[in-house]
């Protein structure tokens, strides 16, 4: 099962509430089993595309004529399996109060360090409480809304690509993600590493993943390969 991931939109937190401002993050689910026929035909369908629907030498959906967008949108249609999993966050709420919100969630950080039982622990807590706070607000809500769509993406394909014809796609899962700071090593890919498993993980303790009890058997690829004996369906 192939996840995939992109943004639009810069994530700026608007001076005022007059403004109205979206960050938004699409994930894509391919399954194995129509990963060809999919991307053939999404191929074909760029190489027809004009000129006037390209920049910077990338196809873009807001430079698409209705009648291209009618034609991607039969693609995904005909396609069984392939899911978006569109996940926006409102910037607008925010609006004047971004900086105090990363600010928050830096000190949420900070109050987990006592909590560490362990010194080793406590050091990486407090580095990373640190590096949280180097990000700007843009970069922390922008990592932020990654989470919760890998979320959603997740959450939907366990339920959407429970039957039978996906069971071989759950042998392997992969993640991609189109980064905007491209440079390996940046402080965005060491923060994320490390905020990804323990957002999901926190977000799971009040909205946990759903599977169906009746389908998400032991013997079901998924469980039996990412769930364990302890995660069974309930």
């Amino acid at each position: 099962m192939k996840f995939y991931f992109d943004e639009s939109g810069d994530f700026t937190v608007p001076t005022n509430e007059q403004q109205h401002a979206v960050g938004i993050v699409v994930g894509v689910v391919v399954p194995e089993s129509v990963e060809e026929d999919f991307f053939d035909r999404f191929t074909e369908f760029v190489s027809e595309l004009p000129q006037s629907a390209f920049k910077n030498g990338e196809p873009k959906g807001n430079l698409l004529n209705n009648e291209d967008r009618r034609s991607f949108a039969m693609i995904v249609s005909e396609c069984e399996g392939v899911v978006f999993c569109p996940t926006m966050l409102d910037l607008t709420s925010m609006a004047g109060h971004g900086s105090k919100i990363h600010d928050h969630i830096v000190r949420k950080i900070q109050t987990i360090v006592p909590q560490c039982e362990f010194q080793t622990l406590r050091d990486e807590v407090e580095q990373l409480g640190r590096q949280i706070a180097n990000l700007n607000p843009v970069q922390a809500f922008r990592l932020g809304t990654w989470a919760k769509c890998i979320k959603r993406s997740i959450a939907d394909s366990i339920l959407l690509h429970s039957h039978p014809e996906f069971n071989d796609c759950w042998d392997v899962i992969s993640f991609e993600i189109d980064p905007v700071q491209r440079k390996a090593g940046s402080r965005e890919e060491i923060v994320f590493k490390c905020m990804l498993p323990a957002w999901i993980t926190g977000w799971n303790q009040q909205d946990p993943l759903t599977a169906t009890k009746e389908i998400h058997t032991d013997s079901h690829p998924f469980v039996r390969n990412w769930g364990g004996q302890r995660d069974r369906p309930r």
